[in-house]
């Protein structure tokens, strides 16, 4: 029987490669996951009958979340694209859109002795945030990814350290 636990988060980091991550700080507690869908079937089918013909297999999309109350200008630049000067001044991109490949490294915290490291080369990044002006709640960026084939070797790559 296996004692190795998922649960909590330790760090996340992201980057333009694996070699050059950086870690994102103020993580909301809950908001992470690596999401595994599982594979789809289609079935074809032939005229009057009752059984398919053929099955068309789909891998099932894979997909990472997490969000961050962090406001500072490199996660507004990640986030949202634009540039970031000094570091107290972000400026919007003039595209509406802000889709970009970052590599992704996330680690569980230690249970039983053990903790998870997934590293994920090659990912679609895209961002949305609701920066809220509050006394009572803090804004949050948010992130979702989705996992792309990698020039060579695995889209994620699962260690136990």
């Amino acid at each position: 029987m296996s004692n190795i636990r998922l649960i909590g988060l330790e760090s996340i980091k992201i980057g333009p490669s694996v070699a050059s991550l950086a870690t994102i700080e103020h993580i909301v507690p809950d908001s992470a996951h690596i999401v595994l869908n599982a594979p789809s079937i289609a079935d074809l089918f032939c005229e009057e009958t009752e059984y398919p013909d053929v099955q068309l297999i789909t891998a099932g999309k894979k997909t990472i979340e997490f969000a961050t109350r962090d406001m500072g200008v490199s996660i507004m630049e990640d986030a949202f694209g634009g540039t970031a000067s000094l570091t107290t001044i972000w400026t919007a991109p003039v595209t509406a859109i802000v889709i970009s490949e970052r590599a992704f490294q996330i680690i569980s915290k230690k249970i039983n002795g053990k903790q998870l490291k997934f590293v994920i080369k090659r990912a679609s990044l895209y961002a949305g945030g609701e920066l809220k002006f509050a006394k009572t709640e803090s804004g949050q960026i948010t992130f979702s990814a989705d996992v792309l084939m990698p020039v060579t070797g695995s889209p994620i790559v699962m260690t136990v350290q």
